[in-house]
């Protein structure tokens, strides 16, 4: 038990024991003035983490739910599965997206199957009119000596028929640029939801999380909870589901109740004491106190605020996870006079004690400096040596003036 504890719980016997036995005559506990070393100290519990750690977060994108975690703590060999989430919208997601791809490459079939058809009417048309002036040109030899109108008719249908050639000709120069032009325009497509479809999958697939090196692997601790992650918590893009810690360094986090809170402040030394290593002491330095406050449960309306401190020096490294009691020291003057704060009292704006004579109590005004809930520096008024009263005497034994 540390010696500030201790005077406390001294502290509060004697005033019990006053007021037991406050109604019999003239008995007073007394306070003896003595040199001492004065310490205003706080006590509170703290979690030991890595300085430095891994994270595996959970992947961008993903909105999901926690359905397997590894447990706090565990040693794991690199490449094991130590978190899984699973995202109900993101697997509606990809369904989609297969559907897309799959009605694409059904446009895709179609588009190829209507151009052939289209392709090959238009080469039927040309051979078609290649025949006819084939035909036209054998029958103009056989009409040399045939009247002039008639040979005039002839070559008029071979000229048409070399212009509707030439017309079919350029059309399929322009249907075949056209329909690479709707087969590229369509691939494009295709491509975009094939590399949609893959990014999904990819992203399904990094939802299980895996351990990116062998080592201790401890829970992350939830932003928004202040607890370690459990299977059903949230999972959102970029928060550390699991942690694996550097050994070589390590802190302590504390969520301190607000009263704490405020009496602490950065560079406070601290002292760690550890029940799963009692034989284990470590010291350091608060460095970190978070501005602001959350609760300390949902919907609670008691807050808790984050503070960080440094583990500077230790008997043994302590293992992150491990807890720890902090004893942090606000104040501290040696070779001072400091008393119980029971012992001084408020009269006329003054600070007095009543200090023992051979008479009974002589009430005497005091200076006093720096205080704790349980301590009070005397800084004149009283000598090392004097007695002083840890309650307030009855009237008729205080030294009239």
């Amino acid at each position: 038990m540390s010696s500030i504890n201790l005077k406390n719980l001294i502290y509060i016997s004697l005033l019990l024991l006053t007021s037991c036995r406050q109604n019999e005559g003239d008995f007073h506990s007394l306070y003896t003035v003595a040199l001492t070393t004065f310490e205003d100290a706080l006590v509170t519990d703290g979690t030991v983490e890595s300085v430095n750690s891994l994270a595996v977060n959970c992947p961008q994108g993903v909105d999901g739910t926690v359905v397997y975690m590894v447990e706090d703590g565990t040693m794991v060999n690199e490449g094991d599965v130590v978190c899984r989430i699973e995202d109900p919208g993101t697997a509606t997601e990809l369904q989609d997206a297969q559907t897309n791809l799959e009605i694409n490459r059904a446009n895709l079939e179609k588009t190829y199957a209507d151009q052939a058809m289209e392709m090959a009417l238009l080469e039927a048309q040309i051979q078609n009119n290649e025949a006819e002036k084939a035909i036209t040109s054998l029958s103009e030899k056989q009409l040399e000596f045939s009247p002039q109108n008639q040979r005039r008719i002839r070559e008029l249908e071979l000229q048409q028929a070399a212009i509707q050639n030439s017309r079919f000709e350029k059309k399929l120069r322009t249907m075949k640029i056209i329909h690479q032009t709707e087969i590229r325009r369509q691939l494009m497509g295709l491509q975009r939801v094939e590399a949609r479809v893959k990014q999904i999958e990819e992203r399904i697939a990094s939802m299980t999380l895996t351990a990116p090196r062998s080592g201790l692997a401890l829970r992350g601790v939830s932003l928004f909870s202040g607890r370690k992650y459990v299977v059903g918590d949230n999972a959102w893009e970029g928060l550390a589901m699991v942690m694996f810690p550097e050994m070589r360094q390590m802190k302590v986090r504390i969520l301190a109740p607000e009263g704490i809170y405020k009496r602490m402040k950065i560079g406070d030394p601290v002292e760690y004491s550890f029940d799963a290593q009692p034989e284990n002491k470590a010291w350091g330095k608060i460095t970190i106190k978070a501005p602001v406050g959350r609760p300390i449960e949902e919907k609670s309306k008691v807050k808790v605020f984050e503070v960080e401190a440094s583990v500077d020096s230790s008997l043994m490294i302590p293992p992150p996870g491990m807890s720890t009691r902090c004893r942090i020291l606000l104040q501290q003057v040696a070779d001072t006079l400091a008393v119980p704060q029971i012992a001084v009292f408020d009269r006329d704006s003054s600070k007095v004690v009543y200090v023992k004579s051979k008479k009974g109590f002589e009430m005497r005004k005091v200076s006093t400096a720096q205080s704790s809930p349980s301590e009070i520096i005397i800084t004149s008024g009283l000598t090392v040596g004097e007695q002083i009263s840890l309650s307030k005497p009855d009237d008729k034994m205080i030294e009239k003036n």
